[in-house]
């Protein structure tokens, strides 16, 4: 995440926990903004198999020099 070329995060949320060894880093909310909207990108909690999730695009506002 801290490539320069690295612009926007396309992250998929599960709300929901469960036991893990693996982790995404956390996001730098400082770099990233969470979009409320994005083309193409449900907005709108989904649900598979009974468990829930959302995506969540962020976008970063500090560009590298």
């Amino acid at each position: 995440m801290e490539k320069p070329i690295n612009h926007r995060l396309f992250v998929t949320r599960i709300l929901h926990e469960f036991e893990s060894d693996t982790f995404f880093p956390e996001i730098d909310y400082n770099v990233y903004k969470l979009l409320t909207e994005y083309p193409g990108v449900p907005a709108e909690v989904q649900e598979e198999n009974g468990i829930q999730y959302k995506f969540e695009v962020y976008e970063k506002t500090v560009l590298a020099q």
